[in-house]
């Protein structure tokens, strides 16, 4: 049953990339991260030993490196989704930062 939950969310996830591709191409760069791609990371990470559909890799690593990009705008609650979600894909650079910063402003 997990396993077609996270199929049916990584599905959600590509289409929402397609979306930017044909509807905001030309802004592609810019913050297309809504707080539905982040929470759908941070549950995507408690489950590394699903093997991620092939298909879907290219709209997970999309949002993903939004989220390393775009985190400092995001509240406090989702910046620290964002940082324990990179912690866990190995990211050692932008989770100290999140939580230094929310150290500093909190």
């Amino acid at each position: 049953m997990i396993t077609k939950a996270i199929r049916y969310l990584e599905e959600r996830n590509k289409e929402d990339y397609q979306y930017i591709l044909s509807r905001r191409k030309d802004k592609i760069e810019e913050d297309n991260l809504s707080d539905i791609h982040i929470q759908y990371l941070y549950a995507r990470s408690f489950f590394p030993h699903i093997k991620m559909n092939p298909s879907c890799e290219t709209a997970f690593n999309y949002f993903k490196n939004q989220s390393e990009k775009y985190w400092a705008k995001r509240n406090i609650y989702l910046q620290g989704m964002i940082a324990l979600t990179l912690q866990r894909y190995g990211n050692n650079n932008i989770p100290p930062l999140i939580v230094k910063s929310l150290k500093k402003d909190h």
